[in-house]
């Protein structure tokens, strides 16, 4: 009498679960904010200003010019932006790009992602 290892069924499981995550979130993801393209502006609006750069490290350290900021300063900054040009390292978490990607989306801000190897 052979025996099924769970570990198999197991393991396929974590995978569609896994799987089920990524689409979630794939789904709730606004593919224009990653294409750089120019609306017209109401008369009287300011003109864009540049795009800010923000790097979130390995230990989700957010930085700024170099300097580590909080999430509370990050969504300032993203108030008076009107891009985004994130850098990831490659071990950051996604908790950290999710936390700022929900900022970005709060604040109306175009993000453009670049990971780091």
């Amino acid at each position: 009498m052979h025996r099924r290892k769970r570990k198999e069924l197991a393991q396929s499981s974590d995978i569609a679960f896994l799987l089920i995550i990524f689409f979630l979130l794939l789904a709730g993801l606004d593919v224009s904010k990653a294409l750089s393209y120019r609306q017209a502006k109401p008369a009287g609006e300011t003109v864009e200003t540049s795009p800010l750069s923000l790097t979130l490290e390995d230990d989700d350290t957010l930085r700024y010019q170099n300097q580590p900021i909080s999430l509370f300063q990050c969504k300032e900054l993203l108030d008076e932006a009107g891009q985004l040009i994130l850098t990831v390292d490659d071990h950051a978490t996604w908790q950290g790009v999710v936390d700022i990607l929900s900022i970005a989306e709060e604040t109306h801000t175009k993000v453009v992602l670049h990971a780091t190897t």
